[in-house]
Formats: C-alpha cells, structure tokens, sequence
C-alpha cells in the first residue's frame, strides 16, 4: 500500500512538471518568443500566443466596434478604408477575429507601436504566482501580464 502511494505521488508530480507550464523561467521565455515572433511579423505565433481571454477582448472590442465604425461611415470613406487594407468588403464582413488582426498587424504600423508600448524584450524581474506571471520590463515602469493556458504561457492583454 504505502509503495502504490509513493509511486502515485510521483507520478502526479512528474506530470505537474511536464504537463504544467514549468519552471519560474517558462513565462519569460514564452514572453521572449511573442516578442520575437512580434519582431519577425509571424502574427499567426503572436495570435496563437495571446491568452483565450485577450483574443476574446479583440474579437469583441477590435473586430466587430471596426465593423460597426465602417457601418456608419458613408459609403465613399468605407470603401477608402477597406481598400487600404487590400481586401473587398465581403472578404472582410467574412473574415475570422484572427485573419482581422493578422491583416491589421501586416497593414497598418499596429505592431511597431506595439513593441514601441511593450518596452522591447528585456525582463528585468519575474514574479510568478500559480498560473499568472508578472514579468518587470527592464527600464520601463511596465508590467507584462503572461497566464498559463492548457499548459502554455500566453500573453493577457485583458487583465481584471
């Protein structure tokens, strides 16, 4: 009996460590490949890196508030505003939040502003407390937000 229990708390603590999000330095490195993958325009990583909460938030503050702007627009300022992004309006009523953003991101300077706000990649200090992690942005008075989801670090923009 008391070997079936050793061998069971052994068995939960190696999946804890693999299947769990590690160690106190996995945030900063997930941290230093959104930044990366922000650097080189792989927005398809820079998505799949963002927290279900923050794709969310952009999903419902980003890409249907644009779709209701270009709904009130005259007809003539819509069509501009849809031709600079190089898409057709009904390529863009059907677009998914994700193809918006990666268009938004290629299209306009969005994320070298981004990276400009965000403080570049140098973290300072990590301070990890069970699936969140607040990583100090060295010489910056910012904080990036980074949440472990099924596993995997991902960015949280929408913080409660």
């Amino acid at each position: 009996m008391r070997s079936k229990i050793l061998f069971l708390s052994v068995l939960v603590l190696i999946t804890a460590t693999f299947w769990g999000c590690g160690n106190q330095s996995a945030p900063k490195k997930a941290f230093l490949e959104f930044t990366s993958a922000m650097r080189e325009g792989n927005w398809d990583t820079v998505w799949d890196m963002l927290s279900e909460k923050s794709q969310k938030a952009f999903e419902e503050e980003g890409y249907k508030k644009m779709k209701e702007i270009l709904d009130t627009m005259p007809s003539d300022l819509k069509k501009q505003k849809i031709t600079e992004l190089g898409v057709t309006n009904g390529e863009l009523q059907k677009m998914s939040a994700k193809d918006f953003f990666k268009l938004i991101m290629k299209k306009t300077d969005a994320s070298k502003e981004f990276m400009k706000n965000a403080g570049g990649d140098q973290v300072e200090k990590a301070q990890v407390q069970e699936n969140k992690a607040r990583l100090k942005i060295k010489g910056k008075n910012e904080v990036a937000v980074m949440v472990c989801e099924k596993g995997k670090w991902k960015m949280e923009f929408e913080e409660d």
